[in-house]
């Protein structure tokens, strides 16, 4: 499925306040590649988990109040010397330890890079679940930087859970910032909400995105105070509007997952491969079969032929000890024809006078090459010769090939030749190359 699973997740104070955290209900949307919402509402990461193993990557949308995105200045470094720098630079911008958090930061343009600062600990043990429940890829991001951002105005949103409110601001593409209110009532809510606006916004147009069912309490409250109603439009949350940011690439480009170590670093995903693996299994295997079946037939039909030979060879040598058949029934035909008076192909007049006949009309006929000496053995012609420039080989070989003689080598001068069987046509072929 090649989709993305958006994930708003609880803040730590909501979730450590809970005894099983990956319990707690969270809004979800899956989105398609092109943008299009396919499925939202709400459901806790276990009741996710299939959804989970099915898409292309999980983006978890970490609370506004857990990741600290500050602004700073940094020298002119490439992307490995400022990883390494980062925790010194931020050192007196964080409250705690720059080796507790996850450090990410855009790149240095102008002397000023982003930072965006959270949790390691708590970021990892988000990461782990979700890795735990099948995601192949996951992304973290902070909130406050994926939510929809109006030219000449800042974004807030805000988003209740377990009596808790996570009021997040965004100001500009890479400032924003969140903080966690716990009013004492429902009915506290809006007016702790409105306050948190006049003191962090307190001038300029605001787009305040709050829940569908609230909207109408918070457009009241706006319209009882003049100075925020003339420049605060109450919206409602929606999910286009919360990750506006992520549908234009390069708009939020800090993945706070590149600041963790993977709990499974360069697994590859079988799941997805497993129907490729099983087809080529028992491609495999039935190929394995027919190579098998092949074997046997041949190991048969050599087997019935070695019998038969040696059969004929028994029934007509009965004396004989038959060790290779096939050789010695070839051994026995020649000297037959011999003691007949019939030459055989390997006979020394018979190969010396095709070779003579081959030589006349290539190196012999032109007078640059001549023969030295012949000598016979191995059932083979050595012939020494002696040219005045290059042998021409090639013309030998096919004139030798029509008498149907083979050039078994040719090394310092000295042609070997040879009846031509298939095996010594090959073997002459190959050191011919």
């Amino acid at each position: 499925m090649q989709s993305t699973l958006y994930i708003l997740l609880p803040s730590k104070t909501v979730a450590y306040g809970q005894a099983d955290w990956a319990s707690l209900a969270c809004p979800f949307a899956l989105i398609s590649a092109e943008g299009m919402v396919q499925q939202h509402g709400e459901q806790s990461l276990k009741q996710l988990g299939d959804l989970i193993g099915k898409v292309r990557q999980v983006a978890m949308l970490l609370a506004a109040s857990d990741v600290t995105v500050l602004q700073i200045k940094a020298p002119p470094l490439s992307a490995a010397k400022l990883k390494t720098a980062l925790p010194n630079l931020v050192e007196d911008q964080l409250a705690s330890d720059p080796a507790a958090a996850v450090l990410v930061s855009t790149p240095v343009q102008n002397g000023v890079c982003t930072v965006a600062a959270t949790d390691k600990k708590w970021i990892e043990a988000l990461s782990n679940t979700v890795y735990g429940l099948g995601a192949k890829k996951v992304a973290a991001y902070a909130s406050q930087l994926c939510y929809e951002l109006q030219p000449g105005a800042s974004s807030v949103f805000v988003h209740a859970e377990q009596g808790v409110i996570d009021f997040a601001l965004r100001s500009s593409e890479f400032e924003g910032f969140g903080l966690t209110l716990t009013p004492a009532t429902e009915e506290l809510a809006v007016a702790e909400v409105l306050q948190a606006l006049k003191l962090f916004a307190a001038d300029g147009k605001v787009g305040l995105y709050v829940p569908a069912q609230q909207q109408a309490a918070y457009q009241q409250a706006c319209e009882q105070d003049a100075a925020l109603a003339q420049r605060i439009t109450v919206k409602p949350a929606s999910w286009s509007s919360r990750v506006s940011s992520m549908a234009a690439p390069g708009k939020s480009a800090l993945d706070l997952m590149d600041g963790v170590s993977l709990p499974n670093p360069g697994q590859l995903d079988l799941r997805a491969w497993r129907w490729p693996l099983v087809l080529a299994g028992l491609v495999l295997l039935v190929n394995i079969i027919g190579l098998n079946i092949e074997w046997i037939s041949m190991k048969r039909e050599a087997k019935a032929l070695n019998d038969t030979l040696t059969q004929s060879f028994r029934a007509s040598y009965p004396k004989e000890t038959v060790l290779r058949p096939l050789d010695q029934m070839k051994q026995k035909i020649s000297l037959s024809r011999k003691l007949a008076g019939q030459s055989t192909p390997d006979d020394f007049l018979v190969l010396a006078s095709q070779f003579s006949q081959a030589w006349d009309r290539t190196a012999g006929g032109t007078g640059s090459a001549s023969v030295m000496s012949v000598e016979y053995r191995e059932h083979s012609l050595f012939v020494r010769t002696k040219t005045q420039g290059t042998l021409p080989l090639e013309q030998v070989r096919a004139a030798l090939a029509e008498q149907s003689l083979a050039l078994v080598s040719s090394t310092d001068g000295i042609l070997q030749v040879k009846p031509a069987t298939a095996d010594i046509v090959n073997a002459a072929n190959r050191s011919g190359r």
